[in-house]
């Protein structure tokens, strides 16, 4: 008899050891998620700073986005860096889009990004070269950013006013 109550407790010790594993293991990786955010949040800030900071420093770039964005680029070559330039920022938010479907990105920063989108994308020489190089970004991109084009009746602020 005593050997099978000895059995049974050594049974219900392991059970509850596997248990208490399992609970730990879920808080790890719920901690690793937590982690993962964060650390995905740092990197879409960093670069998007990286991306702004870069314009301002740059009086050439800064001219180039001007002059492409109020349409009076002056050469081919222009148009060409300038393509470039709105192509790279493409990138950067399909980049944000993806961490968002994946969750890696919270909503809060994903709505605030989606209004700068927005901002931008409205202007018709960034609608121009979105609508030339759309078909190079993936569907639920597209999608996206074709909804926000379509909605024109949300608020917009302007960074570059041309004259």
């Amino acid at each position: 008899m005593r050997k099978i109550e000895l059995g049974q407790t050594v049974t219900i010790l392991a059970n509850v050891g596997v248990l208490a594993g399992l609970l730990l293991l879920a808080f790890e990786l719920n901690q690793n998620r937590q982690m993962m955010e964060a650390q995905t949040r740092h990197e879409m800030a960093q670069s998007i700073v990286e991306q702004l900071g870069e314009i301002a420093s740059n009086a050439d770039l800064a001219n180039l986005e001007y002059r492409g964005r109020c349409g009076k680029l002056e050469s081919e070559v222009e148009e060409l860096r300038f393509f470039s330039h709105v192509n790279s920022r493409l990138r950067y938010w399909e980049d944000a889009h993806y961490q968002y479907r994946q969750g890696l990105y919270g909503e809060s920063e994903f709505v605030t990004q989606k209004e700068a989108w927005r901002s931008y994308i409205q202007n018709s020489a960034t609608r121009d070269a979105w609508n030339r190089m759309k078909g190079a970004f993936s569907l639920e991109f597209v999608a996206e950013m074709d909804a926000l084009l379509a909605d024109t009746d949300a608020a917009q602020f302007e960074i570059v006013s041309c004259s």
